[in-house]
C-alpha cells in the first residue's frame, strides 16, 4: 500500500534495545535450525561442501581457538548466522548458549563504550486514531506500518528501517496490526490485541527476519466465557528461556487467572489462579527488570479500589504485590493513569503519573531500592507552559532522557520529533537546576 500524502504517522509505542541478538538456549527456533521452517537446512553430503568444510577445519588447525571465539565474537548477527553453514565446528560453536551469551555481553559492552545503543519506533499510517479508557488504542483504515531503529542519541538517527512482512492473514487478526508488548535481548513479542483481544501472538527476531507464531493460548472466549487480558515478555535467566505471560480476568471479574508460554517448550503452562488476586487493566504496559514483570493493578475492597503493583518472578512464576509511593493515595490512584516503566540504566522500576482527564501534570517516580516502597523517589514534576494545554503522553525512559510522544502526531511531525525531543531535555534540566 502507498502512503497517501495527508495522513497521519502515530508512532505509538518506542521501547529501548541494546541490538538485535540472540540469548539462551532457545535460539534454534529463532533462525539456527529448520524448527519451525525458520531456515534451510544445512548442505554437508555433496564433495565441494565436504571439501569446504575440511578446509576450515585446517585452518582451525593453525588458528587458536581463543583467537577464531573472539574475531566471531566481534561480527554482527547476520554475519554469525552465515557462519553457522561454514562448517560443523562453528555451527556448533555459535549456537551454543555460552558463546550467545558471551556475544550478548560483547555487544552490550560496546553499545556502552560507544553509545551505539537502538531505540525501536513502531510508526502507523491511518485515518482515524484514538484511545480509550486505560491504555488501549484505537486504529482505523491502516494505510501503512513502518518499524524502525534509531541511535539513542540526542538527535536521534535514524540507524535503519525493517521490513516487516505479518505471517498471519488479514483475514484471521483481530485488529488491523500488531502491537508491540515488549523487547528482551533483540527479540520482539507482537500481540494482537491492541484494541480487541485476539489470539495471534508472534516472537519476532528483526535482525534476520525471522519468527515464531505462538500456538493459541488455553484461556480463550470460547473455552473460558468473557473476560480481558494483559500481557508480558521476559527472559528467565536462570533457565535461559525466553516466556510469555498472559493473565486473564474473568468478566465480571470474579477470578483471575495466569498462563505462561515457554519459547523452549513451545506450549503454554496450564492455567491457575493469580495469587494475590486482582484487577487489571487491559493493555498495562509491562516493566521488565530484576528477573520479574510489573503491571499496575487494583483490588476492590470497603467500597472503594486500591491500586498496587504486580510483580511475577519469570524464574519462579510467583506473584508478589508491590506497593506504590506512601504519598500517592491508592484510593485516589482511581483518578490518575499510572505507567510503569524501566529507568534509563534498565537496573530500576520508574513510573510516570498523570491526571486521567486533561493531563494536566506528569510525575516522574523511580524506586532507587527495589521491592522497598520508602525507596519510591519522585525525579520532577513537569506542568504544561499554558495552563489550557495538555502534557504529551511519555513512552519509556532513554539512556538520558525520556521519550515522550503527542497523542495524535501529524505525518510532518516525525521530522521534528528531534526538535521536540531537545525541548523536553532542556526543560528537564530547568526543572533539575531549580
Amino acid at each position: 500500500m502507498t502512503l497517501r500524502a495527508g495522513k497521519s504517522i502515530l508512532p505509538y509505542f518506542i521501547n529501548i534495545m541494546n541490538d538485535i541478538y540472540f540469548k539462551g538456549n532457545v535460539a534454534s527456533q529463532l533462525g539456527f535450525t529448520p524448527e519451525h521452517k525458520l531456515c534451510s537446512s544445512a548442505k554437508t553430503t555433496s564433495s565441494p561442501e565436504a571439501s569446504i568444510d575440511w578446509k576450515i577445519e585446517a585452518m582451525s588447525d593453525y588458528l587458536p581457538q581463543e583467537v577464531i571465539t573472539n574475531i566471531l565474537l566481534r561480527l554482527p548477527i547476520k554475519s554469525l548466522v552465515i557462519c553457522t553453514s561454514v562448517c560443523k565446528s562453528w555451527g556448533s560453536m555459535i549456537t551454543n548458549s555460552s558463546f550467545i551469551q558471551a556475544h550478548l555481553s560483547h555487544r552490550i559492552n560496546f553499545n556502552n563504550l560507544h553509545g551505539t545503543h537502538l531505540l525501536l519506533l513502531h510508526g502507523v499510517s491511518c485515518e482515524n486514531y484514538g484511545n480509550n479508557f486505560f491504555h488501549h488504542a484505537h486504529i482505523h483504515n491502516l494505510k501503512k506500518e513502518v518499524y524502525s531503529l534509531h541511535y539513542d542519541s540526542h538527535v536521534f538517527d535514524e540507524y535503519c528501517k525493517i521490513g516487516f512482512q505479518s505471517p498471519v492473514a488479514d483475514r484471521k487478526m483481530s485488529n488491523e496490526c500488531f502491537r508491540v508488548v515488549g523487547i528482551c535481548n533483540g527479540l520482539v513479542f507482537l500481540a494482537d490485541d491492541l484494541s480487541r483481544l485476539g489470539y495471534n501472538f508472534m516472537i519476532w527476531n528483526p535482525s534476520i527476519r525471522k519468527s515464531v507464531i505462538l500456538p493459541k493460548p488455553g484461556l480463550r472466549y470460547e473455552t473460558f466465557g468473557g473476560y480481558n487480558a494483559c500481557h508480558g515478555f521476559a527472559f528467565d535467566a536462570i533457565t535461559k528461556d525466553y516466556k510469555v505471560v498472559r493473565i486473564v480476568e474473568e468478566e465480571p471479574g470474579d477470578q483471575t487467572f495466569v498462563e505462561v508460554y515457554s519459547l523452549a517448550a513451545g506450549s503454554w503452562s496450564d492455567s491457575r489462579l493469580v495469587d494475590p488476586q486482582c484487577g487489571i487493566n487491559i493493555g498495562s504496559p509491562q516493566a521488565f527488570v530484576n528477573g520479574a514483570l510489573h503491571w499496575d493493578a487494583h483490588r476492590f475492597r470497603s467500597s472503594s479500589y486500591r491500586y498496587f503493583i504486580l510483580a511475577f518472578d519469570v524464574s519462579s512464576e510467583l506473584f508478589r504485590e508491590m506497593m506504590l509511593p506512601k504519598s500517592l493515595d491508592p484510593n485516589l490512584a482511581s483518578f490518575l493513569s499510572l505507567q510503569l516503566s524501566v529507568s534509563g540504566d534498565g537496573k530500576s522500576l520508574a513510573m510516570f503519573v498523570r491526571d486521567s482527564t486533561r493531563s494536566s501534570f506528569l510525575d516522574i517516580w523511580v524506586m532507587k531500592e527495589y521491592s522497598v516502597q520508602e525507596s519510591w523517589t519522585k525525579l520532577y514534576s513537569i506542568y504544561p507552559q499554558d495552563p489550557a494545554d495538555s502534557l504529551l503522553r511519555p513512552l519509556c525512559f532513554r539512556k538520558s532522557d525520556i521519550i515522550i510522544t503527542p497523542w495524535i502526531l501529524t505525518m510532518r511531525a516525525l521530522s521534528y520529533l528531534t526538535e521536540m525531543m531537545r525541548s523536553f531535555a532542556e526543560q528537564k534540566k530547568r526543572l533539575v537546576q531549580q
